[in-house]
């Protein structure tokens, strides 16, 4: 049996993001609206792929002392990422 499933949307992948943000007791927008739009992009909307980008781009914003993530700190997690690749 074959199944294929399809990647969120970019809303779903937005609602995603803050819904995982929240699980882990944050109550505000961790991410600008461009940042999230990369994500759901370049993640094909794949959960797994959103995570780790995410997570990368936390990373990023957090070791320049940012408040919010944005394009900038995602891209980077992009290029990353695919440097690994």
């Amino acid at each position: 049996m074959r199944f294929h499933l399809t990647g969120l949307t970019e809303a779903d992948t937005a609602a995603y993001v803050t819904h995982q943000c929240r699980q882990a007791g944050v109550d505000r927008a961790l991410f600008t609206p461009s940042a999230l739009t990369v994500l759901a992009t370049q993640s094909r909307g794949l959960p797994r792929v959103i995570n780790h980008l995410a997570t990368a781009a936390l990373w990023d914003a957090e070791s320049q002392h940012a408040p919010i993530v944005d394009e900038p700190h995602v891209q980077h997690a992009l290029r990353d990422w695919r440097d690994d690749g």
